[in-house]
């Protein structure tokens, strides 16, 4: 989720939300951890951005604004942007190319970002090799640059220790790497309760 969305939920400004966030991280310590300074992934938001938008789900739309925003990944467009700007452009594009006709402020309006961000975000997708092609061949050409999914064997260990000799533990992964998985996934709820119980 997005500050913003629990913003829309608890009824708060999302400057109150953040800076409450921000205090947690810093007395918990998270600035440093890993996750926290990770890069958002855009394809999170896209489902939800569609159903925002269409008011149902549509998987077209939706597989569409995938296909864009990997595009998006595969030349740096990721890099120091905000997922919501990525997803409005993505979205707007997927939207036009299946015969809805939303508007730029539409679009805005459910990605929350301004029209402005929306339109750079067009313009630099339009620079790309991608922005020049048609929607058709577009997808030809996502179709032949999918990647085969990862093919593990059972047991396997797939995390930053495989070529250490590290020995499975679970879900791909070797014991030191799952307790920090798991204690991250822990301290995630911590927080998110933590902040829901202030804010209530």
């Amino acid at each position: 989720y997005l500050l913003i969305d629990f913003s829309d939920y608890l009824h708060i400004s999302v400057y109150v939300l953040g800076a409450v966030f921000l205090q947690l991280c810093q007395v918990l310590l998270l600035g440093e951890h890993p996750i926290v300074q990770k890069l958002v992934d855009p394809s999170l938001f896209i489902h939800r951005f569609t159903e925002r938008l269409l008011g149902k789900r549509n998987n077209a739309v939706s597989d569409t604004a995938l296909c864009i925003v990997a595009s998006m990944k595969r030349d740096w467009m990721q890099t120091g942007r905000k997922p919501s700007g990525l997803c409005g452009a993505a979205l707007y594009i997927a939207a036009l190319s299946h015969g809805y006709d939303y508007t730029k402020a539409d679009i805005a309006a459910v990605v929350h970002v301004c029209e402005a961000t929306l339109f750079k975000r067009l313009i630099e997708f339009e620079s790309t090799d991608s922005g020049s092609l048609t929607i058709e061949d577009f997808l030809a050409k996502a179709y032949e640059e999918t990647v085969p999914k990862c093919s593990a064997k059972y047991g396997e260990v797939l995390c930053e220790h495989k070529d250490k000799g590290a020995e499975h533990f679970s879900h791909g992964l070797c014991e030191e790497c799952y307790d920090n998985v798991t204690h991250i996934y822990y301290v995630r709820n911590a927080l998110v309760f933590m902040l829901h119980s202030l804010l209530i």
